[in-house]
């Protein structure tokens, strides 16, 4: 049986998905940098983790990244390893570039490649000389793989800027179990059938625009009956949040709004279920796990201004900007016509089981990986 590394992050659970799947098709080892016992790892018991990379990629101190990059290198040996699959760019990506490891596939998340890859790309331009050299990393970790797969076409359109056109760049989105949802999802209590939730699936962060939400939700709450707003705040000591708190209590909504703590999958689908408006305006995105199982539960959405792929989020209400103005409007808008909307959330619904299965993504990349050995033979 041939050895798959993953360099990925055993709490992200996007990543956990891929690997514990191709865990039954391949040894499976995760390499990641040492993490708080209190972030829980998705993956299962079975799979090996090596915390052997930093926290942060070493910039500067070239003697603490060459440490790094042996200790990479023995344990590649060691567990003969056959590919490595960084399981977000940046800086994932430079690792296998820094050893010269051939075999290199490269799966691109979002933020990577439409924040870190253009600021880095933005102060190259500007003369800074450590961002100059990281992109040319950036280049040549994507020059030389094997394999990159993005999560949306804006992605790939960043790749192909300055990818080689006989590299394979194929658009796998992540996906969704989506047996099992619906199996969930059937089982999963309504335990608000009086309360018009409105649900933000996105962590408490700046770039998923929480600060917007909540004085979106202050516009409307006296205009939509029985109304609450529900927070994910799993970084309940992060400055953002402290923001998010005080805004509430100058707001006085602190009764009006649930906040939640770090939610896994199942507990997910129960909110989805008992929510009435499902919201997500980030900065920056991918093709959102979160707005996808929001539409196999067949809610009416709203996203934000963002150039999201149409093959998928089409139907979906789109903001023309991320502001308070124009998601109050979309909230209640959406409030009014939620029994109206019906065809439009059928609909989306079919474009996930079309377009974002998980088994499908899963079958995808086993196949790519068992040319990349085949090829290795040869």
């Amino acid at each position: 049986m041939k050895t798959i590394g993953f360099i990925a992050e055993p709490f992200s659970i996007h990543d956990a998905k891929w690997i514990n799947l191709l865990a039954n098709e391949f040894e499976v080892i995760v390499i990641c940098f040492p993490f708080s016992s209190e972030w829980s790892s998705y993956l299962n018991s079975n799979i090996k983790i090596l915390k052997i990379l930093p926290d942060q990629f070493p910039r500067r101190n070239f003697l603490k990244r060459w440490y790094h990059l042996i200790l990479l290198k023995f344990y590649i040996f060691y567990y003969k390893i056959d590919i490595i699959h960084s399981m977000y760019a940046y800086p994932y990506a430079f690792w296998a570039e820094l050893i010269n490891f051939k075999n290199h596939v490269i799966t691109t998340r979002g933020s990577d490649m439409l924040i870190d890859y253009k600021k880095t790309d933005d102060g190259a331009k500007n003369g800074n000389k450590i961002d100059s050299y990281f992109i040319k990393l950036f280049h040549l970790s994507f020059n030389n793989a094997k394999l990159i797969t993005c999560t949306s076409y804006k992605q790939k359109k960043v790749v192909e800027t300055f990818v080689k056109q006989n590299i394979p760049i194929e658009v796998i989105r992540t996906g969704i179990d989506i047996e099992k949802y619906k199996s969930i999802f059937e089982s999963t209590p309504i335990d608000y059938p009086n309360t018009n939730l409105i649900f933000s699936p996105r962590a408490m962060k700046e770039l998923y625009n929480i600060d917007t939400i909540v004085d979106a939700f202050d516009l409307v709450k006296d205009k939509i009956e029985n109304c609450m707003l529900v927070l994910i705040n799993e970084f309940p000591q992060s400055e953002y949040w402290k923001k998010i708190e005080k805004k509430l209590a100058q707001k006085n909504l602190k009764d009006r709004v649930l906040v939640i703590p770090k939610q896994t999958p199942e507990q997910m689908i129960y909110w989805y279920k008992n929510s009435t408006i499902i919201v997500s305006i980030p900065n920056s995105d991918g093709t959102p796990n979160s707005v996808l199982e929001a539409m196999l539960a067949k809610k009416p959405i709203i996203i934000g201004e963002y150039d999201y792929d149409t093959d998928l989020f089409s139907k979906l209400t789109t903001l023309p900007e991320n502001t308070v103005e124009y998601l109050s409007k979309a909230i209640e808008l959406e409030f009014l016509k939620r029994n109206e909307n019906i065809e439009k959330i059928e609909s989306s619904h079919s474009l996930v089981e079309k377009h974002a299965s998980l088994t499908n993504s899963v079958f995808t990349i086993k196949q790519f990986y068992n040319t990349i050995i085949t090829n290795q033979k040869e």
